[in-house]
């Protein structure tokens, strides 16, 4: 006979196994229902700045009922109006914590639920972040009231902890696929090489110009870092540190590699990775960017690159633009239009995306970009 701290320990091996695994947590839920006789079971997200609702695991429910509910009953769903007030780890129960009238008289409750035989809800929040919320919800068919609060069941309050961790690290593995994702379409929109490289020249990211630069006869650079095999290295290795800095890193620099046959120039700007990429995690080393311009490279408009490396704003780069004829800020305030707290507004926010705390580093920064174009 299985025992309660069986159960226990086997959801659990499924809530971790479903992190990586291509069916979810499918089977977690299955367990779940399972373990608290419910009907049906389901991890329901919410985003939290459009309030839309998605469903992104289920066990035995409906489809008709999932097609229902994303379209049109989440917004009656009572649950999801007084969600705000409750913690993770807090268990919501529609028949304990909602009005009578509500759940007797409400459209979600007897349009809704009582269509698929379904009398009961309860829920409770794994995982909260500024735009999202992931809940654990079960639907009940009959009496609830006779059993006992899923907020009393020893199995799911040890459960609890590991509920939370592995929406948390599902969670952040989403993310980090989507960071991925949107940044190698940023870096696939350059028809020159762009990496991402650490601090010993590692190469980590690159797009599809990088990998056929890197493919090239005597070029320095692997995965497991750069090679002092060519003319330029030591300046490289220098931009590199100096741009991986843990403080103080300088917001560009500049080396020119020499090699090939016949012999190539090759001119790297690299700079601190930007933050809009959102590839650099916490707690990871720092990062850089590495831009390689050539000859034979398709140029790019600067203010293409300011916009989809560091997320510069048309306002802002038509301050950039005038700062680069050495005008002060007031005039470009008074050029531009804007008033001068603006202008300032406009470059706090360009010190910030690129890194660079003085104008003179910011102008150099743009000039480095601008080579060979």
């Amino acid at each position: 006979m299985v025992t309660g701290e069986q159960k226990a320990l086997e959801i659990a091996h499924s809530l971790y196994e479903g992190v990586l695994a291509p069916g979810g947590w499918a089977g977690a839920l299955e367990q779940i229902r399972s373990l608290t006789e419910s009907a049906s079971a389901c991890m329901l997200l919410r985003d939290r700045q459009t309030k839309a609702a998605f469903i992104s695991d289920q066990s035995n429910i409906d489809n008709r009922l999932l097609q229902e509910y994303i379209a049109h009953y989440y917004a009656y769903d009572p649950g999801y109006d007084i969600a705000d007030r409750y913690d993770v780890g807090d268990w919501f129960v529609d028949y304990r914590d909602l009005d009578g009238k509500i759940l007797q008289k409400g459209e979600f409750h007897q349009e809704f639920l009582r269509a698929y035989d379904l009398n009961s809800v309860q829920a409770t929040p794994l995982l909260k972040t500024d735009r999202v919320e992931c809940f654990l919800s079960l639907q009940s068919g009959d009496d609830v009231r006779e059993r006992a609060m899923p907020d009393n069941s020893a199995i799911l309050r040890w459960l609890q902890p590991h509920f939370e961790q592995a929406a948390r690290l599902r969670h952040h593995l989403h993310v980090l696929q989507r960071q991925g994702e949107l940044a190698m379409r940023v870096l696939d929109a350059f028809t020159f090489p762009v990496l991402v490289m650490n601090q010993r020249g590692a190469v980590q990211l690159g797009n599809r110009a990088a990998d056929d630069w890197l493919a090239l006869k005597g070029n320095p650079f692997s995965a497991r870092g750069l090679r002092h095999t060519c003319s330029g290295t030591i300046a490289v290795a220098q931009a590199l540190s100096q741009a991986c800095a843990l403080t103080h890193r300088l917001a560009t620099g500049g080396a020119v590699l020499e090699y090939g046959e016949p012999l190539q120039r090759y001119y790297l700007v690299v700079v601190p990775l930007p933050e809009a990429m959102g590839m650099q995690l916490p707690g990871q080393d720092p990062l850089a960017l590495v831009m390689v311009h050539a000859a034979q490279y398709e140029a790019r408009p600067v203010d293409m690159l300011l916009r989809m490396l560091f997320g510069i704003s048309p306002a802002e780069y038509r301050l950039i633009e005038k700062l680069m004829l050495g005008l002060p800020i007031k005039t470009c305030a008074f050029d531009l239009g804007i008033s001068l707290e603006t202008a300032r507004s406009h470059l706090k926010s360009i010190f910030r995306r690129t890194q660079t705390s003085r104008q003179v580093d910011l102008l150099r920064l743009v000039q480095q970009l601008a080579y060979g174009h």
